[in-house]
């Protein structure tokens, strides 16, 4: 028989007005995420791996994949 998934709540907190964001899980800080000119830069917490990414929504997607892989 098959873990049943549980919903989780992620919540994106903006830093800095358009330019800085933080991703957080509960109480946990998943990843920051920077906009660089005309790309979204991110790194998950705990890493050191800088990515890029053309948009916001495709940064938080990775951020999200990125430590659903990790931590789960």
């Amino acid at each position: 028989m098959s873990k049943k998934n549980k919903p989780r709540e992620v919540e994106l907190k903006e830093i800095k007005k358009d330019i800085e964001y933080e991703l957080w899980e509960s109480k946990y800080l998943i990843g920051r995420i920077t906009k660089n000119s005309d790309k979204y830069d991110y790194v998950l917490n705990g890493t050191d791996s800088l990515k890029s990414s053309k948009d916001l929504d495709k940064a938080i997607n990775e951020l999200i994949l990125q430590y659903n892989l990790h931590n789960h």
